[in-house]
C-alpha cells in the first residue's frame, strides 16, 4: 500500500483551510510466555507512541520532568520491586494471573521505550512535518500518516529489544507466576534442567533450546526489513 505524501504548495499558502487532527497468543509451557511476550512489548511500544507527538515536538508544563522521570525508571534495579509488586497483584487479584505478567512487562519496558523513540523522533526531520501542517493535516493527522511511518526502522529495533528482554525474563515470572500451569518458557527450561541433575537427556535439551531460539529468529526475520530501511524512505513520492 503506498502511503499518502504531503507536498508543499507554496503557491496554495493562504487559501488553506485548517482542518482538525482525526485520532485512530509440548503447548502449556510455551503459549503462555509468546503471549505474554507478544502483550508486554506491544503495549509498551503502542503506550509510548501515543505519548509521542506532545513529546518531542510540542512544549508544554513538565515535559521535560516527564521524561526524566521516564528515564530514572531505567536506573531502577528489577529485584527491588519484586516484593511491592507481589502484595501489589495480590491485592488487585492479578497475582499467578497473565494480565498482571502483561501489565509487570509493560511497567518495566516502557522507561526503554521512551527513551528511545524520544530521541528517535527528535532525529526525524522537522520539515516534512511542517509541510504536512501546510497542506492542511492537524497535529494527529501529522503524526500517524507521516512521521510514525517514517519512524518504523526506530520501532522495529525497539520492539526486537524488548522482545528479547522480555523473552528472556526469569526474575519476575519466578516471582510473580508460581503456578505451574501458568509457567512461562524460562520456567519450564529451569524446572526441567533442575529435574535432569545428572542424567541428561541432550536430546530434549536440544529440542528445548531450539523451541527457545525459533521464536526470537522468526522475530529477527520480520522486524529486520524495518531496520535496514531508510528513515525517509518514501517520504518523497
Amino acid at each position: 500500500m503506498s502511503r499518502p505524501a504531503f507536498r508543499c504548495r507554496p503557491s496554495s499558502l493562504a487559501g488553506v483551510p485548517e482542518s482538525p487532527g482525526t485520532t485512530g497468543q509440548d503447548g502449556r509451557r510455551t503459549s503462555p510466555d509468546a503471549s505474554v511476550t507478544d502483550h508486554g512489548h506491544i503495549r509498551g511500544r503502542s503506550r509510548t507512541e501515543q505519548g509521542r507527538p506532545h513529546g518531542p515536538r510540542f512544549e508544554f508544563p513538565g515535559r521535560r520532568l516527564i521524561y526524566y522521570v521516564m528515564l530514572a525508571g531505567l536506573t531502577f534495579p528489577v529485584f527491588l520491586a519484586i516484593v511491592p509488586l507481589f502484595f501489589q497483584l495480590q491485592n488487585f487479584g492479578l497475582l499467578n494471573t497473565r494480565p498482571g505478567l502483561i501489565l509487570t512487562y509493560v511497567a518495566f519496558a516502557l522507561p526503554f521505550t521512551m527513551f528511545f523513540l524520544y530521541s528517535f523522533f527528535r532525529s526525524l526531520p522537522h520539515d516534512v512535518y511542517e509541510a504536512a501542517l501546510i497542506d492542511g493535516a492537524g497535529d494527529w493527522r501529522a503524526f500517524f500518516q507521516v512521521m510514525l511511518p517514517m519512524a518504523r526502522p526506530g520501532m522495529a529495533a525497539v520492539a526486537i529489544f524488548n522482545f528479547l528482554g522480555l523473552w528472556n525474563q526469569f526474575l519476575l515470572p519466578v516471582a510473580l507466576n508460581t503456578d505451574q500451569d501458568m509457567w512461562v518458557l524460562t520456567q519450564g527450561m529451569a524446572a526441567y534442567a533442575s529435574s535432569q541433575v545428572y542424567d541428561i537427556d541432550y536430546g530434549a535439551l536440544f529440542a528445548a533450546i531450539v523451541i527457545t531460539v525459533v521464536p526470537v529468529l522468526i522475530v529477527y526475520c520480520v522486524f529486520q526489513r524495518r531496520i535496514a530501511g531508510s528513515v525517509s524512505q518514501g517520504t518523497f513520492r
